[in-house]
């Protein structure tokens, strides 16, 4: 090849473009293997329930530590703060007192968001099945149940749902009744798989509902601005009894009026208009205007 014209300048650069060309072509092999082993992490740690699955999972995937090596090496099955502490004490090399320690309360914080029953607040009325607002009052208007719903950390792809349920029976005055209710109590939950699709509706939802598919069931169009509360049969919106802030905005009070959060959530439609006893709600002035004034 003749090459009396190229100069010291030009093969430079071309040997540069040669090695930028070079040093892509071997990162691109190596990329592929990169992603498939951060995928592999990924699926792994949706999965870890214990520290020991955590460093597990970390070793397996080849970002082990020596000292992420010894616990999984030395930790039993099931670690704890027991477990930690004998290790601590053992004084072998590549732990201390102090790391038997801190491994120990993220033990002890992991235990904390377990899947596990856990006492919920939930109102009297939804429970019993009884609209708000038609003459019936119950007493108590909140009880405190055990749930596994929103009871603990299982990931973004599962859910804490009941195992093992039972019923125990409540006591609560209707108006001036006595009534006795089965309600039920969650004993055991685990977590599981979410679904991965929601069917289409059987049924077709009515006007004030749409269809959910994240819940797949027909669910209110449009919350209810707070105070008030919502009925989710009827997508109605009510006061608590004792709520007297809510009754003077219900009432049309010289002092009652939503808040600016509440009243931008109606004018932008995604809140419904609160009922007013006397007239009708004021967008403008955030608050039930007397027909009568």
């Amino acid at each position: 090849m003749y090459m009396g014209n190229i100069t010291p300048w030009t093969l430079s650069f071309m040997f540069y473009l040669f090695v930028i060309i070079l040093s892509h072509q071997v990162e691109s092999t190596h990329s592929v293997p990169a992603l498939s082993r951060r995928v592999t992490l990924e699926q792994r740690m949706r999965k870890v329930n214990s520290l020991e699955e955590y460093l597990n999972a970390l070793s397996l995937n080849g970002t082990d530590t020596p000292r992420s090596r010894y616990f999984v090496n030395r930790s039993p099955s099931a670690l704890n703060k027991r477990s930690y502490r004998r290790l601590g004490r053992a004084g072998s090399a590549g732990g201390s007192s102090s790391d038997s320690a801190f491994f120990a309360r993220l033990e002890d914080e992991n235990a904390r968001v377990q899947c596990q029953p856990r006492d919920r607040v939930v109102d009297s009325y939804e429970e019993l099945g009884i609209p708000r607002g038609y003459g019936d009052f119950l007493y108590p208007e909140c009880i405190v149940v055990r749930r596994c719903k929103q009871g603990g950390c299982c990931g973004d792809e599962r859910e804490c749902v009941p195992s093992r349920t039972t019923n125990i029976t409540m006591n609560f005055l209707k108006t001036r009744l006595q009534i006795t209710r089965e309600i039920v109590h969650d004993l055991e939950c685990e977590c599981q798989d979410k679904p991965s699709f929601c069917p289409e509706p059987v049924v077709d939802c009515p006007d004030n509902k749409v269809w959910s598919y994240s819940e797949c069931t027909c669910k209110c169009r449009n919350r209810c601005p707070k105070p008030f509360l919502q009925d989710e049969d009827t997508c109605g919106c009510d006061c608590l009894s004792q709520d007297r802030n809510c009754k003077n905005i219900y009432r049309g009070r010289r002092n009652g009026k939503l808040s600016r959060e509440e009243c931008d959530c109606v004018r932008k439609g995604l809140c419904g208009k609160p009922p007013c006893i006397n007239g009708g709600f004021s967008i403008s002035d955030c608050k039930c205007i007397n027909s009568n004034s």
